[in-house]
């Protein structure tokens, strides 16, 4: 699926919430892009809404830290390691199904 391109350039996003988990939910104005970030123990990012695919987006919590540019990639898994549909179609389910809740 290929995303709407809305208004391609520079976007800077803002954090929104904080969630119970530590999770960061990053917003941009601009386009609508929405992120879930957990920084520690080990980096996360869960794109909630795609935005503006081919934009730029970056982000600042103040002073002293930047997160620079957010780039996300959405990968083709049709052929993923040379898997086929079938060998795949479990694993899309249980991701489709999977109650990802406020991790």
């Amino acid at each position: 699926m290929q995303a709407k391109q809305v208004n391609s350039g520079q976007h800077v996003m803002i954090l929104e919430a904080t969630r119970a988990s530590g999770a960061e939910e990053w917003f941009c104005p601009t386009c609508g892009r929405r992120l879930l970030v957990t920084w520690a123990p080990a980096h996360k990012r869960v794109v909630l809404a795609q935005g503006d695919f081919y934009a730029t987006h970056s982000a600042s919590k103040g002073e002293g830290f930047s997160l620079g540019v957010v780039e996300s990639v959405t990968p083709d898994i049709s052929n993923a390691n040379g898997f086929n549909d079938e060998q795949l179609s479990s694993w899309k389910d249980w991701l489709e199904e999977f109650n990802w809740g406020d991790f």
